[in-house]
């Protein structure tokens, strides 16, 4: 063919794997049949076992998904197919409960995405949403803000053929939001993935995943919960948290030391359940503690 693909059924199953179909259970078929009619040594190979090592993984059958993608990330090096590869390999270690292992394989796909040439791939939104998500549970908020933004670049151009896709991003997508005190979109976006899903019943183990991320945010939503009031040198310490002032403008503000005011900052987060100022802000908002 002119793309260079084996033949016209290789490049109409490559496409259509890709697409996901209606179905993860035929994604997987037709990804078998891609791989099974391309050389093992060419780009269109590569992207065959990238496909059918995410439909493998989609279905949680890890130790065959693995296999493929390894060989998928050989042969396709720094491309689009090795990223996306490599971001399925991190989503594996994740859910194998190995977050090292899925750091390292997150840190390889973003080194390749954030190359110039692969500025605006659309499947780098897997890069993006895996490190964003892994990068808010090592509590590294500034960096998964990047990575949310980079993802939510791109993912308006992500059409409904790529169905999983727009799925398994956004359940990635959630608690990272969340971490950053973007709670109301976190739940945006979890609800347009329980949309997605009611329109595809075979969708591999997606929707067990949707309904743990929805859970685990539930969860931690009532942690986020104030443990107790704020006391008035809190508050006021708040309201202040809220303007562009630095901790040393605040103390002089209010006539305190910056040590005094990092001890009522520290007890604020501790209270309304964040680790930064930001989301501070943010929660305190929600709770109807801050105007605005």
């Amino acid at each position: 063919m002119p793309d260079g693909t084996a033949s016209l059924e290789a490049a109409l199953a490559i496409m259509a794997s890709a697409f996901g179909l209606d179905s993860v259970s035929r994604m997987r078929t037709v990804a078998q049949r891609a791989v099974d009619l391309e050389p093992a040594t060419s780009l269109h190979g590569a992207t065959a076992l990238e496909l059918l090592g995410i439909a493998h993984t989609l279905e949680g059958e890890f130790a065959p998904a693995r296999q493929v993608l390894d060989q998928a990330v050989r042969l396709a090096g720094e491309t689009s197919t090795g990223a996306c590869s490599l971001a399925h390999l991190a989503v594996i270690s994740l859910r194998e409960g190995d977050e090292d292992t899925a750091f390292g394989h997150a840190q390889r796909a973003h080194a390749i995405v954030e190359q110039p040439r692969m500025r605006g791939d659309l499947a780098s939104v897997a890069t993006y949403s895996v490190v964003a998500h892994l990068l808010c549970r090592r509590g590294e908020l500034e960096g998964a803000a990047v990575a949310v933004e980079r993802a939510n670049a791109l993912l308006p151009r992500l059409t409904g053929g790529f169905w999983w896709l727009m799925i398994e991003t956004r359940i990635l997508l959630a608690p990272a939001l969340a971490a950053l005190g973007r709670t109301g979109e976190a739940a945006t976006i979890l609800e347009e993935a329980a949309a997605l899903l009611a329109t595809h019943p075979d969708a591999g183990r997606l929707p067990d995943w949707h309904q743990e991320t929805v859970r685990s945010l539930r969860l931690a939503g009532r942690r986020r919960q104030p443990s107790q009031e704020l006391s008035d040198a809190e508050r006021r310490i708040l309201r202040l948290l809220a303007t562009d002032l630095s901790l040393a403008e605040i103390g002089r503000e209010l006539y305190l030391s910056t040590n005094t005011v990092k001890t009522h900052t520290r007890a604020i987060y501790r209270k309304l359940g964040v680790s930064a100022r930001n989301p501070a802000v943010t929660r305190a908002r929600e709770l109807g503690l801050l105007d605005g």
